[in-house]
């Protein structure tokens, strides 16, 4: 079955990270999380091409708050997103791509191949 626990609330994770603390949040709650609660399920195709598309909005983000001059209000900005718990809120989008219901090998082997390109292009882009 799909994973289950922690794990199934990344933007609740990320949230509680950029409040507490990555260094908190990561050993303390996703740690446990992923390994009581993981899965052997399957993940749909579109969404792990949509997760990239969402790292490529905080590298545009993280670019900018090193390029710009931290004078200008446009610098400011970015720093306070890049800063905020409201930055996990763009990843509520991936729930417009659910797990496919039934973790068959077609579903798996489908799953595999499109995380697999998903990572191509993100190193492609980086």
């Amino acid at each position: 079955g799909g994973a289950r626990g922690l794990v199934n609330y990344p933007t609740i994770l990320m949230a509680l990270g950029q409040v507490l603390g990555i260094s908190v949040v990561f050993p303390l709650l996703w740690v446990p999380g992923f390994a009581l609660g993981a899965g052997d399920g399957a993940v749909a195709p579109a969404r792990a091409y949509a997760a990239v598309a969402l790292q490529m909005f905080f590298v545009g983000l993280t670019f900018l708050v090193f390029g710009l001059d931290p004078a200008m209000p446009q610098w400011a900005t970015c720093a306070a997103a890049l800063t905020s718990p409201l930055i996990a809120l763009p990843q509520l989008a991936l729930w417009f791509f659910p797990a496919p219901k039934e973790a068959t090998p077609a579903a798996r082997s489908a799953s595999a191949a499109s995380i697999s390109g998903a990572y191509v292009l993100m190193s492609l882009a980086a």
